[in-house]
């Protein structure tokens, strides 16, 4: 109800900077962010928001942003849009299975926390699709590694590895079977 009535009415969000926590200020980010939180909770009737992430993880070279988006539009039944944001995730990731282009977080992260924040989201995408399953499993195994000391950096990149792991481990389990 709090982030709802924050909505500004063009598909965005308003960012009051008064909280001890500091959401960064590129829009693309907070709004694909607080978008695709709202989606994960159920929430309908966004379509205004749904259009303008959509439009701007288009244009935006970020991936954290196109991550964002594919889960987002999967969330809101656009699963043509959201498949051509992962087929451009998967272009980006490198061969130790980490997502490269992020630029930039809701949070501001940088450097592996910004690595492991942007591959775990495009993790949580292309669980959405079977064609993306070889993607997920090497996001999966870079996550495995870039573990330091039970973390995975900042909060926020520990917080969605471990969402991205437990959604794996649902998507790939097999219930026990007998012999």
């Amino acid at each position: 109800k709090w982030l709802l009535a924050r909505r500004d009415g063009k598909g965005g969000f308003t960012h009051e900077r008064r909280a001890l926590h500091t959401w960064i200020a590129d829009p693309n980010c907070a709004n694909g962010y607080c978008t695709w939180a709202l989606l994960e909770a159920g929430q309908k009737d966004l379509d205004a928001e749904v259009g303008s992430l959509k439009k701007a993880a288009t244009s935006d070279t970020n991936s954290y942003v196109k991550a964002l988006a594919a889960n987002a539009l999967c969330l809101a039944g656009d699963r043509d849009a959201a498949k051509s944001f992962m087929e451009a995730l998967a272009g980006r990731q490198q061969s130790d299975g980490h997502v490269a282009g992020a630029t930039t977080s809701v949070v501001g992260s940088e450097g592996v926390s910004l690595d492991v924040e942007a591959t775990s989201l495009a993790a949580l995408a292309w669980l959405r699709d079977p064609a993306f399953t070889g993607q997920a499993i090497r996001a999966v195994q870079f996550l495995s590694t870039a573990c330091q000391d039970g973390r995975y950096g900042s909060t926020q990149s520990t917080v969605l590895a471990l969402r991205s792991i437990v959604a794996f481990d649902r998507a790939r389990a097999h219930p026990t079977a007998s012999g």
